[in-house]
């Protein structure tokens, strides 16, 4: 008898093994995405302390009467730049002579240019009588008699000029004893107590002022992170109004004082808006 032979075929089932590559990539991704959440976490979140309320502070100086007197000019605005006179103290007698000492300057000065127009003229005169007139006409006397009006002239000038120099130390004196109160920087009006034509006290407090170049950040954190926050650690701060620019500041203090499981910190930085009350975020670097 003859041995029939038969071949048979195993299909392996490969889907099976697609499956478990698909898993396996899959696991490789997530394992990937895990890894970078955690270095992202890591160099991102894990080194920041994030301050979710803050507030904009500005240091605060009263300007007070220099002297007793009526307020007859105040600052009508909220900004100043420094220089800026904020009120003046000034007595209405005084008020009243400084106005007929600048009348009486300005008359005299009018006196004065009056006769420069003359003494200009008579000049004229005299070089055309000396220079056209024939000498046999005896024009001596008539020149002579020129120089003696232009001589006049002159001295009248003089006096006037010195009686403008006197009227100007007596105003400037004046003007000095109604000096005002000038501002020592730029910066904003908190507060005004006192309006024009009230009277005053040496002493009394006219304005409440914030300086601009004194501006903070104040906040809290929570009393666990007072390890971690140190004086000095770079800071980025951002407010409600401007959510497309930051601030680099740092922490420039940190009360010693705990508060509820609070404790009060101060982020620096310049050239903050001069707006004290503005809320603000920031993120303090820790590491």
């Amino acid at each position: 008898m003859e041995e029939s032979s038969h071949t048979f075929q195993i299909t392996l089932p490969t889907l099976r093994w697609k499956m478990f590559r698909s898993w396996k990539a899959l696991g490789f991704v997530a394992f990937l995405l895990m890894v970078g959440l955690g270095i992202y976490w890591k160099k991102a979140i894990h080194p920041f302390v994030n301050i979710a309320a803050g507030t904009l502070q500005v240091a605060k100086r009263e300007v007070l009467a220099q002297e007793s007197g009526v307020l007859s000019e105040l600052f009508d605005g909220d900004f100043f730049q420094e220089g800026q006179v904020l009120f003046s103290t000034k007595d209405p007698f005084l008020v009243s002579k400084l106005e007929q000492v600048s009348l009486k300057e300005e008359e005299l000065q009018r006196e004065i240019d009056a006769l420069q127009a003359k003494l200009e003229q008579s000049m004229q005169q005299y070089v055309y009588v000396q220079n056209e007139l024939p000498l046999q006409l005896n024009s001596t006397p008539v020149l002579d008699q020129m120089v003696g009006e232009i001589q006049k002239i002159q001295e009248q000038i003089h006096t006037l000029e010195e009686r403008v120099k006197e009227l100007q130390i007596a105003r400037s004196a004046l003007q000095h004893s109604m000096n005002g109160t000038f501002a020592p920087f730029e910066g904003v009006v908190l507060q005004q107590f006192k309006q024009i034509g009230s009277k005053v006290e040496a002493g009394d407090c006219v304005f409440v002022v914030g300086e601009k170049e004194r501006l903070w950040i104040e906040a809290d954190i929570e009393e666990n992170l007072l390890a971690k926050v140190r004086v000095g650690l770079l800071a980025q701060i951002q407010f409600a109004p401007f959510p497309k620019k930051r601030w680099e500041g740092k922490v420039s203090w940190i009360s010693p004082i705990v508060e509820g499981g609070k404790v009060k910190i101060r982020l620096s930085a310049d050239h903050l808006p001069l707006q004290p009350g503005l809320s603000a975020k920031a993120r303090i670097k820790i590491s």
